[in-house]
């Protein structure tokens, strides 16, 4: 192998190496965060590192997060973004939602921010579906079922959408509602994610933190907790946590979760100031 052919190797591994250099200084971490309605989800968003950007599907769901944090509200550490409202018939959210996100790549926006939520992709699923479903796409628009073309346009734009939100330079959390599936042949009951079919394996592999939620009746008033690991009827996983880092059950603080795995869990400057 001739000199001139080793420094050509050399130098096209170090891009490589300077490549993986860059995206790990970043520090950032994507999760989907799975639970039933009311486990406290959206409460969660609350203890990601601020200044925090939730973009809101699911309708109303903000009133738990203006209860619970009306202070980061105030300072601006916690900005949310109304995206519900829409209709099957005359469908906007999703064009409304899909400009002001192409809008926030192309400027930056998101690199602003310690994290972005997105809540929930159980009803973004929807307002996507009512959208497809209007440029003739569904056969059945008013039973919200899709034709089978719409599902491989449905499966590519979410794909796009996780990707490109994980090459932002914030901290990513999607939340999913999760429902319970019984096992015709068992009996055994599992919870599931509250997608489409094709959705409820594609979706999490798009993460490498899938965790779960679920309250624990009998302790002191019915504690919640993040799923890091297969349990009981929960399944979740975690790269963040291996080797032991994590419990199998933690608390629902995403700050703390970060601090234990030795990530950076400070906030990044206000855009406001102070």
């Amino acid at each position: 192998m001739t000199d001139q052919k080793i420094l050509d190797l050399r130098e096209q591994a170090n891009n490589i190496k300077d490549m993986y250099a860059t995206k790990a200084a970043m520090g950032n971490f994507s999760a989907l965060l799975m639970a039933p309605r009311g486990h406290g989800k959206t409460t969660t968003l609350g203890t990601c590192p601020g200044p925090v950007l939730v973009d809101m599907f699911d309708p109303r769901g903000s009133v738990v997060l203006e209860k619970l944090y009306p202070d980061l509200i105030k300072s601006g550490m916690l900005l949310i973004r109304p995206w519900w409202g829409d209709s099957a018939k005359r469908p906007t959210k999703y064009a409304e939602w899909d400009r002001q996100f192409q809008a926030d790549l192309r400027s930056g926006f998101f690199n602003n921010f310690g994290t972005y939520g997105f809540d929930s992709y159980t009803t973004f699923q929807q307002i996507l579906a009512n959208y497809l479903g209007n440029k003739g796409q569904s056969a059945k628009l008013d039973t919200g079922a899709l034709a089978m073309s719409a599902y491989q346009p449905l499966y590519a734009t979410m794909y796009d959408i996780v990707n490109l939100i994980s090459a932002q330079d914030c901290n990513f959390i999607m939340t999913a509602h999760l429902v319970a599936e019984q096992d015709g042949l068992t009996g055994e009951i599992s919870m599931d994610i509250d997608a489409f079919k094709g959705m409820r394996s594609k979706l999490p592999s798009m993460f490498s933190e899938k965790y779960a939620m679920m309250i624990k009746k009998g302790t002191s008033d019915n504690e919640h907790f993040i799923v890091t690991k297969n349990y009981k009827k929960y399944t979740a996983s975690t790269q963040l946590g291996a080797g032991g880092t994590f419990e199998t059950l933690e608390e629902p603080n995403f700050r703390k979760l970060l601090k234990k795995a030795g990530f950076p869990y400070e906030d990044k400057p206000s855009l406001f100031g102070g």
